[in-house]
């Protein structure tokens, strides 16, 4: 889901192969087909929409990774190549800049991408951290036994910038305290109970690689918010109650330490 221009929201409805431009006062004002699942969105500019897709089967047409849309839907650019090695695997996460362009990130390694607003990569940051693997056994075998034969795999899960050009990245990993559990995700503490999120705040000022400002690790699932600086996580209440905890996260360098805490308020 995005904000847009006058507080329209565009929701992806995967469920019906659409998407739904919401009025701020929550009227369907305008709807679409999508050609494929889609994995995520930005908001390039007011009114230009970036969605990545889900990458089909080498012969079912165009297997570009991202497409710009109007927002009547149609297509205005479609680019980037899929890995032949991770087929359907292949997805990625983003964050648009305030140039026209987007950071984006597949979900399996540390490395970050710098497209422009004409569609060309103009910079690659690896991020080489010992709590991220750089390889990772992603085959039908580990993945069909997830949950339950080994910890999940680490995986990007969202990007952030914020108003001063800091890259919040939000990385899941295995929970600290991993257990089997029941193949069957059923609840917001089954997550817990398998993910940690990893938060860090880069510097990604200058040509050089990428200045950790800030880490934390945080004992639940956290995501991005509508594509803004908002995290969000689902919590679930001793009574049961499945709820939305909105976090606005701030940097804190605090008194003498080289590194800050990535810290949140939440409502």
């Amino acid at each position: 889901m995005l904000v847009g221009r006058g507080d329209t929201l565009y929701v992806a409805d995967n469920s019906n192969a659409r998407m739904v431009t919401l009025t701020s006062a929550g009227r369907v004002a305008h709807l679409f087909r999508t050609r494929r699942p889609v994995s995520d969105l930005a908001l390039i500019g007011p009114d230009t929409i970036l969605v990545h897709s889900r990458p089909p089967g080498a012969s079912e047409g165009d297997t570009r990774l991202f497409e710009l849309l109007d927002p009547s839907g149609d297509t205005l650019a479609s680019f980037g190549e899929p890995s032949s090695r991770l087929g359907p695997l292949d997805q990625w996460i983003l964050a648009p800049d305030q140039q026209g362009g987007f950071w984006a990130a597949g979900l399996w390694r540390y490395a970050l991408y710098h497209w422009s607003d004409d569609r060309v990569v103009t910079r690659v940051l690896i991020r080489r951290a010992d709590w991220f693997p750089t390889t990772q056994d992603l085959s039908p075998k580990r993945l069909s036994g997830l949950y339950t034969l080994g910890p999940p795999p680490a995986m990007m899960n969202a990007l952030a910038l914020d108003n001063q050009g800091r890259l919040w990245v939000y990385a899941l990993v295995p929970d600290a305290h991993w257990a089997t559990a029941d193949p069957k995700p059923t609840s917001p503490r089954f997550f817990r109970g398998q993910f940690d999120t990893i938060v860090e705040v880069l510097d990604i000022a200058g040509a050089g690689p990428p200045r950790v400002l800030a880490r934390r690790r945080v004992d639940s699932v956290l995501g991005s918010v509508c594509g803004t600086s908002l995290a969000f996580s689902v919590v679930q209440t001793s009574a049961g109650d499945t709820r939305l905890q909105v976090l606005a996260p701030e940097l804190n360098a605090g008194p003498g330490r080289g590194t800050g805490q990535a810290e949140g308020a939440g409502s």
